[in-house]
């Protein structure tokens, strides 16, 4: 809690991006990725992982509300997968189970560099 995070460039998953427009990638420092005010970063093993889909990222959805009143004003999602990959996976969440399209920001640390 409040810690600084280190300089490292994480891609941004545009919200509604095709796949088209996943072609032009944009990374940033995860401090720029993240923006102003206070954020809740969680890292998660991977998409398409079973509990992360299952369990996991459905949480952090249903509790978006709560965070807010705490005063989080960005909440992002980063794993080790590439841009395409998390895109498909909100994708699907959106598609099988009715959401993902949240105020999540998904972040690709496809080089591990915070793990």
């Amino acid at each position: 809690v409040g810690s600084v995070l280190p300089a490292v460039e994480v891609e941004v998953v545009p919200p509604n991006a095709t796949t088209e427009g996943l072609a032009e990638s944009v990374s940033l420092n995860i401090a720029e990725a993240l923006g102003e005010g206070k954020s809740f970063l969680i890292g998660m093993p991977g998409a398409f992982t079973p509990t992360c889909t299952d369990l996991h990222l459905p949480g952090l959805i249903q509790s978006a509300k709560t965070l807010g009143d705490y005063g989080v004003s960005n909440i992002a999602v980063v794993t080790t997968n590439d841009r395409w990959v998390i895109s498909a996976w909100r994708d699907s969440l959106r598609e099988c189970v009715g959401f993902g399209d949240s105020s999540l920001t998904y972040l690709a640390d496809g080089d591990g560099d915070l793990v």
